[in-house]
């Protein structure tokens, strides 16, 4: 029996049309949203509860737009529910919401293309949350987990390492991103590689509150390292061969020509 004038600036129908009947804003929501809104209708109805939902719908300027209402009903002397409530445009919420799923997912084909993966580490509730890739990498049963479930996956002889440097990086000046590498173990029993790469989050006080950061997989550019680091050494120890040839053969060239003179004396 009512609708603010406001009506015409969400859907663009006259409020006296909307008082008179719903069909022209009913016509306008989106054909795959319509029997999910007509059940929360009734469903609000028939158990007296708050009514809330959002779905799209189709202004007659052709733009497709979200909305969201909520209404609490009341029943009325001859049975049927009055509802009293508002509904509100939030398309432009919807529009960065999505913006922020996309990031998100181009963030997420980064990382993994790099093979990296990224965490989170509150220090109030001692809790690390983790991507879902990363959680089936190292084969972990969930996304967030205590502290300790992972240091107790981190190398015996790595701990005391990587502990230390995040309690310096609490007790630092400032919030430089700090890197440390260090073993971590893998589902299949054996230990990796991992770098990590964080920075400590402050609240307004300036007390560090969480650490945010990325760790990625660097065993084989470790057994790369290992590998040139052992040609490198085959090199010298070549280089050094080749030179004792070289002196050996000049010393033996010297002395067969003092012996050709004494012989030929």
């Amino acid at each position: 029996p009512y609708a603010s004038s406001g009506i015409s600036d969400v859907f663009g129908v006259t409020a006296s049309a909307v008082r008179r009947d719903l069909g022209p804003i009913m016509a306008l929501i989106h054909p795959d949203d319509v029997a999910g809104l007509v059940a929360s209708i009734e469903t609000s109805a028939a158990r007296l509860i708050r009514w809330q939902y959002e779905c799209r719908f189709l202004r007659q300027d052709g733009s497709l737009r979200w909305l969201f209402g909520t209404a609490s009903p009341q029943r009325e002397a001859d049975g049927t529910v009055r509802w009293h409530g508002h509904i509100v445009d939030v398309t432009e919420r919807h529009q960065a919401q999505q913006q922020l799923r996309e990031s998100q997912a181009r963030l997420t084909l980064a990382l993994t293309s790099a093979r990296m993966s990224s965490w989170h580490w509150d220090l109030h509730t001692d809790l690390m949350k983790t991507t879902r890739a990363l959680a089936d990498m190292v084969g972990l049963n969930a996304v967030e987990m205590p502290s300790a479930t992972v240091f107790d996956l981190v190398h015996p002889d790595d701990v005391t390492a990587l502990r230390d440097c995040f309690d310096n990086a609490m007790h630092a000046d400032d919030d430089e991103t700090f890197s440390i590498d260090y073993r971590f173990l893998w589902p299949d029993g054996d230990y990796r590689w991992v770098e990590l790469r964080a920075r400590a989050m402050r609240d307004e006080q300036g007390k560090v509150i969480a650490f945010d950061g990325v760790s990625s997989d660097i065993t084989e550019r470790r057994r790369a390292e290992v590998e040139r680091e052992r040609l490198q050494r085959q090199l010298s120890q070549a280089q050094k061969m080749e030179a004792i040839g070289l002196l050996t053969g000049g010393i033996a060239h010297d002395f067969n020509n003092i012996l050709a003179s004494v012989l030929g004396y």
